[in-house]
């Protein structure tokens, strides 16, 4: 589910002109639904606290890098 919600966030930021980074986007965002709900279903279950947190300050962090490299 994170990777959903980091996928958004550059679909947020991407110019609306930009049609084919939007579809190739949204076909990933689609793909990582899908395989949540697959591994939900198999039995996954959602990490504890604080390894979500940490896993998104990290993500944060590691943009921001790239960003600036």
């Amino acid at each position: 589910r994170q990777v959903e919600a980091h996928l958004a966030e550059h679909l947020q930021t991407l110019p609306e002109a930009d049609g084919r980074s939007r579809a190739i986007l949204r076909t990933i965002k689609a793909d990582e639904a899908r395989h949540a709900d697959e591994a939900e279903a198999a039995g996954a279950r959602r990490l504890p606290q604080p390894i979500p947190s940490l896993m998104a300050t990290a993500s944060k962090l590691m943009k921001s890098v790239a960003y600036r490299l």
